[in-house]
């Protein structure tokens, strides 16, 4: 379902982002957002950082779990492919690796 929900972004939701932190989007129905979690400050070239969390009352099985549980995570710069960043956040689900695109 998590996949789903990626897929389902469109590409304006996926680059052009902010430097503060905010939800880019979320399915109350899948149990799922997407949230800009600010810009790695220390890095040498700006990064933001884009994760997945749970949200509760989804029909997914993380909807279940504890809120805000990390279940994608992606570092990219902007302006970003947003298929890239798509990519990025379908390989790290699952994964203990960051992914940087």
């Amino acid at each position: 379902m998590i996949k789903k929900f990626i897929d389902s972004l469109s590409g304006g939701k996926l680059s052009g982002w902010r430097d503060k932190e905010y939800t880019i989007a979320d399915d109350r129905k899948l149990g799922y957002r997407i949230d800009h979690q600010g810009t790695n400050k220390n890095a040498a070239t700006k990064k933001h950082r884009i994760y997945i969390q749970n949200c509760k009352g989804g029909k997914s099985k993380y909807s279940k779990q504890p809120a805000k549980k990390i279940l994608a995570e992606v570092h990219c710069d902007d302006p970003e492919d947003a298929d890239k960043v798509r990519d990025g956040l379908k390989e790290s689900v699952g994964s203990e690796v960051l992914v940087v695109v």
